[in-house]
Formats: structure tokens, C-alpha cells, sequence
């Protein structure tokens, strides 16, 4: 998309504006913020919703990656667009599926050069600090959903932060 448009707010269930509605609480591990992902039967116990990554980052050695010196070098490339899903598991049993889609990245950076929004990027694991059981649900994610954050040391109905919703 060339442009980008959306609205922040703090709080859950403490105005009209900002209720929980529909969405699943899933905790997460109070010390890094991790939950579980699983997709196409493998389980990534180390995995984040990251809003300060660009795409959705995860090993996965059956997709091809770009070409070195490509526009979409360090991400993935597949020759056509694919749709998948994930459950996201937080640690208090919640489960919540995910709808993605994967992106051949040269394509989505030929045919939206000047767009500044990229909801169908993803790739491997890039740099250090991240490892195989990582799945980084970078800002894709929160495109076309409405995400909810519930503080550590604050609760809602029974489930106490730290959690997500969507």
C-alpha cells in the first residue's frame, strides 16, 4: 500500500473504544514475551509479535529465498504468492489461528516501489539473537486486525497480563 492509516489506543476494556470484543487473551512468558507458534506441524516455543520488524520472520528451508543482489534479497521468494496458517498458543492454553500470506518479495518490491507498507513479506531468520524456534510475527501481523496488549501486573475478567489479543 502507498499509504498507511490506523489508530492506537491504550487500554483494554476502559472505554467504549477499546473493548476486548471477540478476540482471544493468549499470555505470555512475563520475562521475554514469547509464545507459541505452530505451523505445518512444527512448534516454535520462541516466538514474538514484533510490530518493529518489517515482515514475518521464520526458518522454513522449503521456501526459496531471493537471489543475492535482488530487490527482495533476504527474504522469501516463491514463485507464486502462498496463503498458510499458524496457531498462536499463549502459555495460559489460549489458542488463536493466523491467516498469512507469503510473498515472492522481488515481486512485491518491483510491482509497490513506492508503497511504504508490505503485508505479505516474510524470511528467514536474520542476524543473531534469534534461533530455529523462533517465529517473529513482525508488523504484517497487525495489518487488517485489531491487536490488544494487556499490561503485566493488570488483568482482565480472569486472565492477568502479560497477554495479547486479536
Amino acid at each position: 500500500s502507498p499509504t498507511v492509516s490506523g489508530t492506537l489506543l491504550f487500554g483494554i476494556g476502559t472505554n467504549d473504544s477499546n473493548q476486548l470484543g471477540s478476540a482471544t487473551l493468549l499470555t505470555v512468558n512475563p520475562g521475554d514475551g514469547t509464545l507459541t507458534t505452530t505451523r505445518d506441524g512444527r512448534s516454535f516455543s520462541q516466538s514474538v509479535i514484533d510490530s518493529g520488524s518489517s515482515a514475518y520472520y521464520f526458518p522454513d528451508s522449503s521456501l526459496p529465498t531471493c537471489a543475492q543482489g535482488d530487490p527482495g534479497d533476504g527474504f522469501y521468494c516463491p514463485a507464486t504468492a502462498l496463503s498458510d496458517t499458524a496457531t498462536l498458543s499463549g502459555a495460559n492454553g489460549a489458542q488463536s489461528p493466523v491467516s498469512f500470506t507469503i510473498a515472492n518479495a522481488d515481486a512485491v518490491f518491483r510491482d509497490g516501489a513506492t508503497d511504504t507498507a508490505f503485508p505479505d513479506l516474510a524470511g528467514p531468520l536474520p542476524g543473531s539473537g534469534l534461533t530455529a524456534q523462533t517465529f517473529d510475527w513482525g508488523l504484517p501481523f497487525h495489518y487488517g486486525r485489531t491487536v490488544s496488549i494487556l499490561f503485566e501486573q493488570r488483568a482482565l475478567g480472569t486472565t492477568s497480563g502479560p497477554a495479547i489479543g486479536f
